[in-house]
């Protein structure tokens, strides 16, 4: 393959390139070819008037590199972080002074911008002071909730963590459709886990009232069966014997 390539004229080594960049373009047609290379020069001298311009911009303005340089980079020279603002103020005061100085146009717009960024501070500010006081009284609501429940905030890190991280948590991932099939099936659980305790709740109280009802019963049967004072002396009934009442009832004599 590298033999052939090198047998091939420059005209045809022009030709594979142009082919390879405009397949559609038909190779036999020396005008459309003309016209290809034609409309490509005119891209390339576009290219190198604004790249002309832009370099012609940056020497009227040297301090223009150290911005740009901040903007792209997020940093200045020294490492530090870089803000436009501090910037504008204390390396390039010419450009904000020349930009408001006699000029009521700019000068209104600056005035309105300034209005608009307090009130925006504002807002932002209220925002968080809100969402600040949401956050404490949601802790104050984990940890009774941990209390009650018996639970140690630190053994249930790991539940508040899947569920509010900022990057991570179930709530951010599931505003981006992110869910995974172990998220869902550790939400099945949880859904599991509040229908089991329900009925294990329901079960509770119903075996508590059957036993009470079995007891119940068991007395009026025993004392049904006890023989009538006066019966002429006969011997009292068989009954049958609870063990469990029983000993019940001789506990219930000791107290």
């Amino acid at each position: 393959m590298a033999e052939e390539e090198k047998k091939l004229s420059r005209r045809d080594a022009l030709r594979e390139r142009l082919h390879s960049r405009y397949p559609d373009l038909n190779m036999d047609d020396d005008e459309a070819l003309s016209g290809q290379i034609a409309d490509d020069y005119d891209a390339l001298d576009a290219r190198n008037a604004e790249r002309d311009a832009f370099n012609q911009r940056m020497a009227e303005y040297p301090e223009n590199a150290v911005l740009l340089a901040g903007l792209s980079t997020g940093k200045n020279a020294d490492g530090s972080a870089f803000d436009l603002g501090a910037y504008l103020l204390e390396e390039a005061p010419e450009i904000v002074e020349d930009l408001i100085e006699g000029n009521e146009v700019n000068m209104a717009r600056y005035e309105a911008g300034r209005e608009a960024r307090r009130q925006a501070k504002e807002a932002s500010e209220q925002m968080s002071a809100e969402a600040d006081a949401l956050v404490a009284a949601e802790d104050s609501e984990l940890e009774a909730a941990a209390k009650e429940a018996g639970y140690k905030l630190g053994e249930i890190k790991d539940l508040v963590d899947w569920i509010y991280n900022s990057e991570t948590g179930l709530l951010r991932r599931a505003a981006r459709f992110e869910l995974t099939k172990d998220d869902f099936l550790r939400l099945f659980k949880l859904k599991d886990y509040d229908q089991r305790m329900a009925e294990a709740e329901d079960k509770g109280y119903v075996r508590g009232r059957n036993e009470k009802i079995d007891m119940t019963a068991h007395r009026r049967t025993r004392s049904e069966r006890v023989p009538v004072l006066g019966n002429g002396g006969g011997q009292p009934e068989e009954r049958d014997e609870d063990p469990y009442l029983t000993n019940l009832e001789r506990m219930g004599s000791v107290y």
